[in-house]
C-alpha cells in the first residue's frame, strides 16, 4: 500500500482586511505515492491536494496552498467574526472518499503493513485525532487596509492553556 494516514498541524497568523488572526488547527491528510510523485490530500478539511518529488516537498507545497486558502478566506471576510465563522465551516468539510482511504491506510499501518523506507519514523500511530480548530484569536484590529509585520511585533502567539 502506498497510502499513509497523517495529522496535519498548522500554526500561523493570517492577515485579513483590518485584522490579523492567529490560527492553530489540526486536520487529517492522506500521504500517497503515485507513480514518481508524493501527494498530500486533505481529508478534513478536504478538497485540496498538492504533489512533490518527496514527502517533504509535497508537505511544503500543501502548506503553502493551505495558507493561500486561509488568506483568501480572510480577505473575503468583512471582519474577524466573519473570518472565524468561515474558517469553522471550512474545517468541517470532509472528503468522504479520502476519509475512507485514510481509515483503510491507518488500519493497514496499524496491522504492521510495510511503510515506505523514505518515511522512516515519520509514521507514528496514535489514536485518531479528530480534526479541530484549536484556536483562532484576533491578534490585531486596525482600520487601514494593510497590516504591516511590525504591527504584530509585540504579539506572542502561544498555544492556549
Amino acid at each position: 500500500m502506498n497510502q499513509y494516514p497523517m495529522v496535519f498541524r498548522y500554526k500561523n497568523w493570517i492577515q485579513g482586511t483590518g485584522f490579523a488572526a492567529g490560527i492553530e488547527l489540526e486536520g487529517r491528510v492522506l500521504l500517497s505515492k503515485e507513480d514518481d510523485e508524493w501527494w498530500i490530500s486533505g481529508v478534513t478539511p478536504g478538497g485540496m491536494s498538492e504533489a512533490g518529488a518527496d514527502p517533504k516537498d509535497a508537505y511544503t507545497k500543501f502548506r503553502t496552498f493551505f495558507t493561500g486558502i486561509l488568506t483568501d478566506l480572510a480577505h473575503q471576510a468583512g471582519n474577524f467574526g466573519d473570518f472565524e465563522a468561515q474558517l469553522r465551516k471550512f474545517m468541517a468539510q470532509t472528503n468522504v472518499v479520502d476519509a475512507k482511504r485514510w481509515d483503510d491506510a491507518r488500519a493497514y499501518v496499524k496491522a504492521g503493513g510495510e511503510v515506505d523506507p523514505l518515511l522512516g519514523g515519520f509514521i507514528k500511530l496514535t489514536d485518531p485525532v479528530p480534526p479541530r480548530l484549536i484556536q483562532c484569536v484576533q491578534l490585531l484590529q486596525k482600520t487601514v487596509e494593510i497590516i504591516e509585520p511590525e504591527d504584530l511585533a509585540n504579539y506572542v502567539f502561544a498555544q492556549a492553556a
